[in-house]
């Protein structure tokens, strides 16, 4: 039956909301149609007046961010969309079209990318957006996808409270932009902005790649954020130290916000899902710094990793394929997408796909229980997924890089309470069951390292309450819920139970957080069903202190 607030339930499993027409929400406006898009309309506008004024405080020249905002609109955004409503179909949303599409179009690119440094020409990356565009005005069968058929308005309040977090986020990169002044000046970069810079130049030539600081070493990384910045200061015609210092950040941010929420909303089945699991996938980690406690640096969000921050949006696209594949859905030709995603998200950063296949064994096995049959299209999409990760294996991972070691707590080596008592004089790169300090430390010693995990799974309670969720009746029986409680899960053990000598078992974690966000929203969803303003409030509150 329909629940309050736009959700379609069937068996006790919430179905994704746009599926069915939105019954009017709270907070929709009274009115005529264009007053009623105005209303929405707006708070996009001040999100976008609030990243440009962002870029303008950090020095960004303006001639820059039009071309950069151009290209992102002709040439990822618009042929993207296109591509993606013709192989997935629309969600009846603009917002939600365009971010989805934007992926997509990314995705899009780098195949395209790889190509023109293959033949050493950038004329594909030109060409491919204007045959796109042409093919689609062009041919009668595919110019329905230019609208959306059965638009699914959502409630003013998703637009405002999806809108906002993205704005916040601004403030957020003004922060980050501060410590990289752009030229000319004179500045102590943080040495990771000018290796990203070195790959930048290096992905604008032709093939084979070499690693920029070592002639004649090949490449490999996963670099493909790095290529995204290639392509962009190639057709922009922007030069790369202001593409990686400052323009990439705005798109790929806006993307992360908006995919949560939308994927937040599919899987929950309510509109305020959507403000609630944006919100707290950009603001709700990155309240907790500044204790001596803390796990440094424990946010999806970094301008000194944009593989990390990069790998979000197509992860979430990438969950959303997989949930309609768990649930049991046809995926149709969107079946195309998957290995492609999930490929580039192997390129994007290593640590997203191993998330969502241990989601996928987790949700595959509860839904053979659940239903008494093999779930074969869980299966099929399992295999995809699994398929993308080993042809991705020899293309972005360096065999020679150290890799991951069993160790428990290896992360209190990067914590100071930890290194200033059972870790002092400890060396991080010797690996071992324990950390070097634990090992053999008395009760006292114990307790502190405890201490200090309790306290790390206390302050990040927003994105980690929601692997509870298979423990409420209805979902138990959704496999959605058990595939991003799993993924969720997998990243918090790899962080505490796995070794690398540069913290990096660190961006298992942080790449579980927007799905860990996602997951909370739902479990808000099943405490307080139909009531929008307890859990709506409350994150306007959190928001509200965190930009205070």
């Amino acid at each position: 039956g329909r629940g309050t607030g736009g959700a379609d339930v069937s068996a006790g499993v919430a179905t994704r909301g746009a599926d069915a027409p939105a019954p009017p929400g709270p907070g929709r406006p009274r009115g005529g149609r264009w007053r009623v898009a105005a209303y929405r309309a707006l708070p996009w506008f001040l999100a976008g007046v609030a990243w440009l004024a962002a870029l303008a405080l950090a020095g960004t020249p303006e001639t820059a961010v039009a071309r950069f905002g151009a290209y992102w609109l002709l040439a990822v955004t618009a042929p993207g969309t296109l591509i993606y409503r013709t192989l997935r179909g629309s969600r009846g949303s603009w917002p939600e079209d365009l971010a989805y599409g934007a992926v997509v179009g990314l995705v899009c690119e780098a195949a395209v990318w790889a190509g023109a440094a293959a033949v050493g020409h950038p004329l594909p990356l030109r060409a491919w957006p204007v045959a796109v565009l042409l093919a689609f005005a062009a041919v009668p069968a595919l110019r329905r996808h230019w609208r959306i058929d059965a638009p699914r308005a959502l409630p003013v309040g998703w637009h405002w409270g999806v809108a906002g977090a993205a704005g916040a986020a601004a403030l957020w990169a003004v922060g980050q932009w501060r410590a990289y002044p752009l030229r000319p000046t004179t500045a102590d970069y943080y040495p990771d902005m000018l290796y990203h810079l070195s790959l930048v130049r290096e992905l604008m030539r032709p093939m084979p790649f070499q690693l920029p600081q070592l002639a004649g070493e090949p490449l490999s990384y996963h670099f493909l954020s790095h290529a995204h910045m290639a392509a962009a200061s190639t057709v922009a015609g922007v030069e790369p130290l202001t593409v990686v210092f400052r323009l990439w950040l705005a798109p790929i941010m806006v993307l992360l916000v908006v995919t949560t929420a939308a994927v937040a909303r599919e899987v929950a089945g309510r509109w305020w899902a959507g403000p609630v699991a944006a919100g707290t996938a950009v603001l709700a980690v990155p309240l907790g710094f500044g204790g001596p406690a803390l796990v440094p640096t424990n946010s999806a969000m970094s301008l000194a990793s944009p593989s990390l921050t990069f790998l979000g949006p197509p992860l979430l696209l990438l969950a959303a394929l997989c949930v309609d594949a768990v649930r049991g859905r046809r995926l149709g030709r969107a079946w195309v997408l998957l290995p492609a995603v999930g490929l580039f998200c192997a390129g994007a950063k290593a640590s997203g796909v191993p998330l969502l296949l241990v989601g996928m064994a987790v949700a595959g096995t509860a839904a053979a229980v659940l239903r008494r049959r093999v779930p074969w299209p869980a299966v099929a999409a399992t295999g995809a997924l699994l398929a993308a990760l080993l042809a991705g294996l020899p293309l972005f991972v360096d065999p020679a890089g150290g890799g991951l070691h069993p160790q428990a707590f290896s992360t209190l080596q990067w914590v100071t309470p930890y290194r200033a008592t059972l870790g002092a004089g400890q060396t991080s790169t010797v690996p071992g069951w324990l950390p070097a300090g634990l090992a053999g430390a008395p009760a006292a010693g114990w307790l502190l390292a405890l201490s200090v995990v309790g306290a790390f799974l206390v302050l990040h309670l927003p994105v980690l309450a929601g692997v509870l969720l298979p423990a409420r009746r209805r979902p138990r029986r959704d496999p959605a819920a058990w595939l991003l409680a799993g993924a969720v899960a997998a990243g918090l053990g790899v962080m505490w139970t796995m070794f690398h000598a540069g913290g990096s078992q660190l961006y298992f974690q942080r790449s579980a957080i927007p799905l860990g966000a996602v997951l909370a929203a739902w479990l808000l969803v099943e405490v307080w069903p139909g009531r929008w303003a307890v859990p709506v409030v409350a994150a306007t509150g959190a928001a509200g202190a965190a930009c205070a």
